[in-house]
């Protein structure tokens, strides 16, 4: 699992799967962790094209001999770069010495831009959301919105909630009377994701 130090998601992942055989190795970040790196080489005056600090820590994230030869000159450098390097220095060697036994994703760039956009559209109501099968349907109307796979204005995603919600079996809780004007409520209020948004009852 390719994540940033965060604890909660750490957590999060030795929680659901556990530890033994079943235990999921956490990959921190390389993309993050090298940008880290540099900010610190950066703030200790290593600037210079080549300098030989820089080039050790593009290859100090990839195998356990390129951390080796990042880490002997970064103590010696002192400061910064030494605080930086013996508080990675075990984690590192953990990681370097697995990195080719895993698949090749050693960042997470790419999930950013979406939960960027995820961010943008639901952080300022966060304190709302208590229920989380109501919320778990709002983040897959995210989704949906953010893979470009609904037709909002050919009423595509109108037609599938319409769909969904006269399900006799569909689940959730039982079905009651105005449940799907209470349904239509909220698509209306679902304009709020996308200005463009043409849903409404019909």
């Amino acid at each position: 699992m390719v994540i940033d130090r965060d604890y909660g998601a750490i957590g999060g992942v030795r929680g659901h799967w556990g530890g033994g055989r079943n235990e999921v190795p956490i990959h921190l970040c390389e993309h993050h962790l090298h940008e880290r790196g540099k900010k610190v080489l950066t703030e200790a005056g290593h600037t210079a094209f080549g300098h030989p600090l820089q080039v050790a820590l593009a290859q100090a994230l990839q195998s356990p001999e390129g951390w080796d030869a990042f880490y002997t000159p970064a103590v010696q450098a002192g400061g910064g770069p030494r605080t930086w390097a013996r508080h990675w220095d075990k984690r590192r060697r953990t990681q370097t010495r697995r990195r080719a036994s895993i698949p090749e994703h050693y960042a997470n760039g790419a999930v950013e831009a979406p939960l960027e956009e995820v961010e943008r559209i639901l952080a300022q109501r966060r304190w709302t959301f208590r229920n989380a099968a109501r919320m778990n349907q709002l983040l897959e109307l995210v989704r949906i919105r953010y893979n470009h796979t609904a037709d909002e204005s050919g009423g595509w995603l109108t037609g599938a909630l319409l769909v969904f919600v006269t399900m006799p079996s569909r689940p959730g809780p039982p079905k009651r009377a105005g449940a799907a004007e209470g349904w239509w409520i909220k698509i209306t209020r679902s304009r709020e994701l996308d200005p463009q948004c043409q849903c409404k009852p019909r």
